[in-house]
């Protein structure tokens, strides 16, 4: 499980085959401004669903924003 600042790179195609060829499981943020504090109030808040993700069988990409988590189309194979 990889946590990222950037939702972006399941759209970028060399970060998006990286993801892809090795079944890799990635939570980002949706907002790139975000503090660290507030970094760590969303993993709180959608800790039973980070964990949930952390058992599913990988690859893709999670954005997590303040209203929702959300699943992004990874841009690979």
């Amino acid at each position: 499980m990889m946590l990222a600042k950037d939702h972006r790179l399941a759209a970028r195609p060399l970060e998006a085959y990286a993801i892809y060829a090795h079944d890799a499981k990635v939570v980002a943020f949706a907002r790139g401004d975000l503090t660290a504090g507030k970094m760590g109030d969303l993993c709180i808040q959608y800790e039973q669903k980070i964990h949930g993700l952390a058992l599913a069988p990988g690859p893709f990409v999670f954005s997590i924003s303040a209203h929702e988590i959300t699943r992004k189309r990874l841009n690979a194979p």
